[in-house]
């Protein structure tokens, strides 16, 4: 019996194929459409962090054609699709969105029965939207096309607590390293 020495081919983490597959093979208008003009796997630290940007063998703009050959073929109209697709596109922008310290105490209240509660002491104001690298413009594209309001800042940022029988309710503000894994 022969073992293999070449290490194992590379593979992406699943569903992330879909991701590369849009990159690679959406048309102008899809792209326009999902606000990724001109952008490619590289650009989204969600897929560039796999190590694995492109697989030996494989067309993700090939497989982009056949994914949309199948939605033709279960049914999915071309307008369907393309609002599935930009929601796909609405959950990779908001994978973009980095944080950062917030300068200075910022007010964070939340309504008469609100209390604030403050983030560990590394981050004792609390985390904002990184400006760099598109932050807010990530967390904008994310709004459009997952439908969401303007209140998506502060979902990615504090965390609202409810307890007891008034229902009284604490907004705390996320550290930077809290906000990040929301």
């Amino acid at each position: 019996r022969e073992v293999s020495t070449s290490p194992p081919a590379p593979r992406r983490p699943s569903p992330q194929p879909l991701l590369y597959q849009l990159l690679a093979g959406a048309s102008d208008e899809l792209r326009e459409r999902a606000q990724l003009r001109g952008a490619t796997a590289s650009d989204f630290a969600v897929l560039a962090s796999s190590g694995c940007l492109e697989v030996g063998g494989v067309s993700d703009a090939e497989r982009f054609g056949e994914l949309q050959r199948a939605f033709g073929r279960v049914g999915v109209s071309g307008d369907e699709a393309s609002a599935l697709l930009c929601v796909v596109a609405g959950l990779l922008h908001l994978c973009h969105v980095g944080f950062a310290p917030r300068s200075g105490g910022g007010g964070g209240g939340g309504g008469s029965d609100a209390a604030t509660a403050e983030p560990s002491a590394g981050d004792a104001g609390g985390a904002v939207v990184a400006e760099e690298e598109g932050g807010a413009a990530a967390v904008s594209a994310a709004k459009s096309l997952l439908g969401l309001g303007d209140g998506l800042t502060e979902v990615l940022t504090t965390r609202h607590i409810t307890s007891g029988s008034r229902g009284s309710t604490v907004t705390k503000k996320l550290s930077v390293a809290d906000a990040a894994r929301t």
